[in-house]
């Protein structure tokens, strides 16, 4: 999970990195989002899921963010702005896409 920037990423988390922004940007253009505007930051929200030795149900929360080198406040902030995009989608309400 990201808690902020490393001081030095090892060669296999830059390489790793790189190859996530490349996904994205490659999810970006197969689904035909329009490509003028520069991809800056993003945040990867993920859930892992396993079972314990008793049947129960574990869940793990975390992020990934672009290099881990997005604020926190940044990190909220799109998480904010996506959640009331949810929230209007959710009620009907149209929304400018920029």
């Amino acid at each position: 999970m990201a808690q902020g920037p490393p001081a030095v990423r090892t060669p296999e988390q830059v390489k790793a990195d790189d190859a996530l922004t490349d996904a994205i940007l490659g999810v970006l253009t197969a689904y035909e989002w329009e490509m003028d505007k520069l991809l800056t930051d993003y945040l990867v929200v993920m859930v892992r899921q396993k079972f314990d030795d008793e049947g129960g149900q574990v869940s793990e929360y975390g992020y990934l963010t672009r290099d881990e080198s997005i604020p926190d406040y940044r990190c909220i902030g799109l998480l904010e702005s996506v959640r009331e995009r949810f929230r209007a989608r959710m009620m009907g309400i149209d929304q400018d896409d920029d």
